[in-house]
């Protein structure tokens, strides 16, 4: 099985850059980008096999740019993470609508947890390749 390659749009650069590491450490391949524009660029030139992204971005929220994702045919599939500082059930409502697979609020989790679920949607997504 090959390494997620992992996109992780978030501006907050200190966040990204710790959790880039970690997910490094841990046998990612890991891109970083802090606005939507440069995660559709990103994802088009490299297919991401999970996208992590913050609600809150410089240029979209995080819903909209979900909502280019499963909207393009490229991208519809990649499984989506989110992890940010908002838990306005609205917003948390809206993001499960466009199929996120799980919800971490920044405060409220470990690192080790978010490797678990990356690792877990990995396995998942091996599976359906290989039974297609």
């Amino acid at each position: 099985m090959l390494p997620p390659r992992v996109l992780i749009v978030d501006d907050y650069a200190i966040f990204a850059e710790v959790l880039k590491r970690k997910l490094s450490r841990s046998g990612c391949e890991v891109d970083v980008v802090s606005s939507g524009e440069q995660a559709i660029a990103s994802a088009q030139m490299s297919l991401p096999s999970i996208l992590i992204l913050e609600l809150d971005l410089p240029d979209m929220s995080g819903i909209q740019l979900l909502q280019i994702f499963r909207k393009t045919a490229t991208l519809g599939e990649v499984p989506a993470i989110i992890v940010t500082g908002r838990s306005e059930q609205h917003l948390l409502c809206a993001a499960e609508a466009f199929g996120v697979s799980r919800i971490f609020i920044k405060s409220r989790f470990t690192l080790d947890e978010l490797i678990d679920c990356i690792c877990r949607l990995q396995r998942r997504r091996f599976a359906f390749a290989t039974d297609a």
